[in-house]
């Protein structure tokens, strides 16, 4: 049986913690992984929702970098 990394709570939380990254362009291609993720599988919002993504999504909203 195949599976998948966006099936891997340890994978999306890693990339959650990438989000917190002081340098714009890792949080900006994490933004970008999340949301091809959801795309592709819409369970992957399921566990975003599990675990501190909210809160990292809130501070990223009022961010001043237009790249991110």
């Amino acid at each position: 049986m195949i599976k998948y990394f966006d099936d891997s709570r340890e994978y999306v939380n890693c990339i959650v913690s990438l989000l917190e990254s002081s340098n714009v362009v890792v949080r900006g291609k994490a933004i970008l992984t999340i949301l091809l993720f959801i795309k592709v599988k819409f369970k992957t919002l399921v566990l975003l929702s599990e675990g501190k993504f909210i809160v990292i999504l809130d501070k990223l909203i009022k961010d001043q970098y237009k790249y991110v």
